[in-house]
């Protein structure tokens, strides 16, 4: 089987997987709130960076409530290294908000984001005690205030 045709019957089978449980693709508290306060400033750009293919990222954002034409997606369909997704993300955002500020939930977002010189803000429990700014979810009114947003408000 060819790598699109894999890649096909793997989206095929989540998604089906996904109306089976959708509860699967919960997101993080307070994710959706803040995505949005950070789309509507004017002094923040988003972009999503994933490791997963682009089509299979899009259907659980969407699933989970998250996504938004207007917020640039890559994944891993033309980049196999974390840090390339990123930087790629990084120039379709037009490369605003220098440095760049990632927000992950794993040691290989950490990683890639000491790798670039990123500022990094880590969220949940694997994180835990792994960087200097970690928050438990996206509810927490610290990590609002150090994005320089309100917290809460959309």
């Amino acid at each position: 089987m060819d790598l699109p045709a894999f890649t096909a019957e793997f989206v095929g089978q989540l998604a089906w997987a996904i109306e089976r449980d959708p509860k699967g693709c919960t997101p993080t508290a307070g994710a959706a709130a803040l995505l949005v306060a950070l789309h509507e400033s004017n002094s923040h750009q988003v972009g999503i960076a994933t490791g997963v293919w682009q089509s299979s990222a899009a259907l659980k954002l969407s699933a989970a409530g998250l996504s938004d034409p207007g917020i640039p997606l890559v994944g891993s369909d033309d980049f196999t290294r974390r840090e390339d997704i990123m930087r790629h993300c990084h120039r379709l955002m037009r490369g605003k908000g220098e440095p760049p500020i990632y927000i992950g939930d794993g040691v290989w977002d950490l990683e890639a984001a000491q790798a670039l010189g990123w500022n990094f803000i880590a969220i949940g429990p694997r994180l835990k005690g792994k960087s200097r700014q970690w928050f438990a979810d996206f509810t927490d009114p610290a990590l609002w205030h150090r994005l320089g947003l309100e917290a809460g408000k959309t």
